[in-house]
């Protein structure tokens, strides 16, 4: 049986020029559990020349404090960037604090300058990345640790606080390529599609397959897994409306190869159409990405766009 989908919103980020108010992100916090959205995502970006981009754990802890019941989640965090030591410390305090209620995303990220700042080969990203996730594993077991990796070799104590999520902190993983999509069926909790402006529900659908027969070929039962899809979005009253703010914000933090058109913008119907289209496709968990921290927005979103999906 098909399970309902759940709506999910990502933290704004990426401001070029005046960022908004802690007191506006406070207003957003509480507005997306008070309107019954069923998660927060927070998003990371190491270096940026122009932009805001704040820490992801941070954000959510902050989002913790004021919330009681949506789930928190990163989409996602640069994990080859840490030492699984330090990012299990940082995802099972979080847990702890939140009452169970986080999802790790993590990925490889793609930008040089990030990793030659930090003295890190890329070309090591993708063997750090299958070793932090079979540490995690055992980092968020509550049992001491034998982990013989090449990167991050470790014999001692798990980490504490122990995770609040019974078997452990959920672990999903964000990207395109086909190595990535592997892991994510056969090693992660699942697959988180990224907001590039680049993706089609057909595009989505041909990766989720993917996804799917690398968990089936592991053995592993693809209904559990998690498939989120995260799309900047705006709506409005006009689709010109919604288009005049979303387009600037997006195409000013990822440059001209992002493609606004493929955003998802306009009246609430609209929305919901192309939104129904991604859900048809497979998604499981739409995160969407407002260029700003507006309650009204979520309000619009929550009360005449989501009954639409329904």
């Amino acid at each position: 049986m098909k399970r309902p989908v759940e709506v999910g919103v990502l933290v704004p980020n990426g401001f070029m020029g005046k960022a908004p108010e802690p007191q506006e992100f406070a207003e957003f916090f509480r507005a997306v559990e008070e309107l019954g959205f069923h998660s927060l995502w927070a998003m990371e970006r190491v270096i940026h020349a122009q932009a805001t981009v704040y820490h992801p754990f941070t954000t959510l802890a902050w989002a913790a404090s004021m919330t009681s019941r949506v789930r928190l989640g990163t989409a996602v965090v640069l994990a080859t960037l840490r030492h699984p030591l330090l990012l299990a410390k940082a995802a099972a305090t979080l847990d702890y604090m939140s009452g169970g209620r986080f999802t790790f995303g993590i990925s490889l990220g793609g930008r040089p300058e990030e990793y030659q700042t930090l003295g890190i080969p890329m070309r090591q990203r993708p063997r750090r990345l299958e070793e932090t996730i079979a540490l995690l594993r055992q980092l968020f077991s509550g049992k001491e640790v034998s982990f013989q990796g090449r990167h991050f070799p470790y014999e001692g104590p798990s980490v504490g606080p122990r995770p609040r999520t019974a078997g452990g902190i959920p672990i999903v993983l964000g990207g395109t390529v086909e190595p990535l999509l592997r892991r994510a069926g056969a090693l992660a909790d699942g697959w988180i599609a990224g907001a590039t402006g680049t993706w089609t529900p057909e595009q989505f659908r041909e990766r989720w397959q993917k996804v799917e027969r690398y968990a089936r070929e592991a053995g592993r039962d693809p209904s559990t897994l998690e498939a989120g899809m995260q799309l900047y979005f705006a709506v409005d009253d006009t689709a010109e409306k919604a288009r005049q703010r979303l387009a600037p914000r997006v195409s000013g933090y990822y440059g001209p190869r992002f493609d606004a058109e493929k955003c998802v913008y306009g009246p609430p119907e609209v929305c919901a159409e192309k939104l129904r289209a991604f859900v048809d496709a497979g998604v499981r968990t739409l995160i969407l990405s407002p260029v700003w921290p507006s309650v009204r927005e979520l309000e619009r979103i929550q009360r005449q766009v989501v009954p639409l999906l329904r």
